[in-house]
């Protein structure tokens, strides 16, 4: 007599709201395809996307296990939210569709979970080129993140969020409401439940500069810094402008301009060459918005 078997229950919930990245998250799931730790589910949360993302993501169903949820509207809250609700792990992860990971990435994350007894976790970024710039961009990017972690606004990069299922639903998943800065607003509600918060610096993932290569580094650090003025004053960012912030095109929004502002380049690297680490990440005179506003004349 032949046993029944039972769905065994993943150890992660891999969850990815997409909306138009039929180029870039091929790549992501070739990468989880070949992953030394195998026990995960992967959940793709489609926006109406009008290209090929749903038939490109099924095609990976054959290697690894992989569904595909279809949003009613778009918003990347709304998607991750959906996805958790779907979720069978006791593990979630969020990634980006534009992320790239190492093939021992998911087996560090389960060490690292395990020996730091953490309840949410995230770690440190590699850009997606060589390009002097981008590496000096991603080293701001860490040690922002390190230098915040135990101040009153915390900060994360939502493109990879580690978190127990039960804590993620227990503090209300992401906020709906919110659409810029949601990670921050949801590690804030973690550490205030009294939740454990780290964050792993030798087991990196590769993050998508395209939206610099997009906005040019002087744009995008504009609308980062109305951003960082809403957290600190506590007026959330109205919709209307958050779309203008970040619009709601997925991965359309990068395929026509590729223009970048040479200049602005060059500032940014000189900030980063001549101002100390733990001035290039404080918000008064020394920071790195008033250094590059005060180098271009803004100020």
């Amino acid at each position: 007599m032949k046993k029944k078997l039972r769905n065994k229950t993943p150890f992660f919930s891999i969850i990815i709201p997409c909306l138009n990245e039929e180029k870039t998250l091929p790549n992501l799931l070739s990468d989880l395809e070949n992953q030394t730790f195998k026990d995960f589910e992967v959940i793709v949360v489609n926006g109406k996307s009008e290209d090929k993302t749903v038939q490109k993501a099924m095609k990976f169903g054959k290697k690894i296990k992989i569904g595909v949820i279809n949003c009613e509207m778009r918003g990347v809250c709304l998607q991750r939210n959906l996805g958790a609700s779907h979720a069978k792990a006791n593990w979630l992860i969020f990634f980006d569709a534009d992320n790239r990971i190492p093939k021992y990435f998911l087996q560090g994350i389960k060490f690292y979970i395990e020996f730091l007894d953490t309840d949410i976790l995230t770690s440190h970024i590699i850009p997606d080129t060589k390009n002097n710039k981008d590496q000096a961009i991603a080293k701001v990017i860490n040690l922002a993140i390190d230098y915040r972690k135990n101040s009153q606004n915390p900060a994360i990069l939502e493109s990879m969020i580690v978190i127990k299922n039960k804590v993620f639903n227990k503090i209300g998943g992401f906020n709906n409401e919110i659409h810029w800065g949601e990670g921050a607003d949801l590690l804030v509600r973690i550490k205030k439940a009294g939740y454990k918060f780290e964050i792993v610096k030798d087991l990196k993932y590769q993050y998508s500069f395209r939206r610099f290569r997009k906005q040019g580094t002087l744009k995008l650090l504009r609308n980062l810094a109305v951003h960082e003025t809403a957290i600190i004053t506590n007026k959330p960012v109205p919709k209307d402008k958050a779309v203008k912030l970040y619009p709601l095109e997925g991965g359309k929004y990068f395929e026509v301009d590729k223009e970048t502002s040479s200049r602005i380049e060059k500032v940014f690297n000189k900030i980063i060459q001549n101002t100390p680490a733990k001035e290039l990440i404080t918000n008064g005179k020394n920071g790195v918005l008033n250094n590059l506003f005060k180098i271009l004349g803004k100020k």
